[in-house]
């Protein structure tokens, strides 16, 4: 819901035409808005194959529309008409007191392991440099920001046109984090981190990444907000 909301009060009018056009094969998503239970807008998403469309109840116009600074983004994949699409889809729901042990590897820079009791005391190891970091040198704020992280990681949907050992095979060097987390309950999850490159300039996707999760053969697209703050190097939890 918060990518709708975000694209649908920052799009722009490329330009019109006549609502005559409309054809019964184009995907239709309809959007009513509400403030305090009263319909404040009302509008159909339409989607011909290439061209994003917006059409208001009683105009004669069709607006082409598209969301200024983000041309490469998918908006009938926003603009969904499926029900599921705006259900959350949750890979790992843990509490920060659910975790036994959390390991973040992001490539070139570090791997270090956080590892937590039943009583909430936790233990950070520096893979790199072989040893254990004083308790009295991190960071106990953002510690426990990172461990709160892991009560709700979801993924927007399955990206069917690579597999994941493709994806290894084309991007090992490319790889961005690996993170491995366990439960109290011995529950564990894995999620490795690539680059989503836009498949017109070849460049990296600002808002989403692909995920290879617990190794599953199907990669995943995620949301990059809920990455970026798992794939922090370890200095940024040293005071």
């Amino acid at each position: 819901m918060e990518n709708l909301l975000f694209a649908a009060s920052r799009l722009s009018i490329i330009s019109l035409i006549s609502a005559k056009e409309i054809d019964d094969e184009w995907e239709r998503t309809s959007l009513a808005y509400f403030r305090d239970n009263k319909e404040i807008l009302k509008y159909d998403f339409y989607f011909d194959g290439s061209r994003y469309m917006i059409h208001l109840p009683a105009f004669e116009s069709l607006y082409m529309v598209s969301l200024s600074g983000y041309q490469s983004l998918r908006l009938s994949g926003v603009f969904s008409p499926l029900t599921s699409h705006y259900i959350k889809q949750n890979l790992i729901a843990l509490l920060p007191g659910d975790i036994s042990s959390l390991t973040i590897s992001v490539t070139g820079e570090s791997k270090f392991t956080f590892t937590q009791d039943s009583a909430g005391i936790y233990e950070c190891f520096d893979h790199i440099q072989q040893t254990i970091i004083p308790l009295e040198l991190l960071n106990d704020h953002k510690v426990h920001l990172l461990l709160s992280y892991f009560s709700d990681i979801r993924y927007e949907e399955s990206n069917n046109n690579i597999s994941a050992s493709s994806l290894r095979a084309n991007s090992e060097d490319k790889m961005l984090a690996r993170i491995e987390v366990i439960s109290s309950l011995g529950e564990s999850y894995s999620m490795e981190v690539y680059p989503f490159l836009n498949e017109e300039s070849g460049t990296p996707e600002i808002f989403r990444a692909l995920v290879i999760f617990n190794n599953q053969p199907t990669v995943l697209i995620i949301n990059y907000i809920y990455l970026d703050v798992l794939m922090r190097d370890l200095e940024s939890y040293i005071l």
